[in-house]
């Protein structure tokens, strides 16, 4: 299994047992690795897309059909487009 492999099948919590198991024991996986350091932990979690201060919220409506496949059928970017619709309902006060 490659590192790529590993860091994909982990998650957080199973992540970091791993970087302290290879704290406690660096060459355990490989005899004639580096030792595994706090800093290369550090840059191995900086990786992907950095946070957002503001965060979207993942939620389940429910909508009828026609509805739907009128958004849809918008093209891509629907989902953003309903999203900024709301947000104006909202600043507004008509929502």
């Amino acid at each position: 299994m490659t590192s790529e492999e590993i860091d994909r099948s982990l998650t957080p919590d199973q992540w970091k047992q791993f970087c302290a198991a290879a704290r406690r024991a660096p060459n355990l996986l490989d005899p004639d690795a580096p030792d595994f350091s706090e800093q290369m932990e550090r840059e191995i979690k900086r990786r992907g897309r950095p946070r957002k201060s503001v965060h979207k919220k993942t939620i389940s409506i429910r909508l009828f059909e026609y509805d739907l496949a009128a958004l849809r059928s918008s093209g891509k970017g629907w989902q953003t487009r309903v999203s900024d619709f709301i947000a104006r309902g909202v600043k507004s006060g008509a929502l």
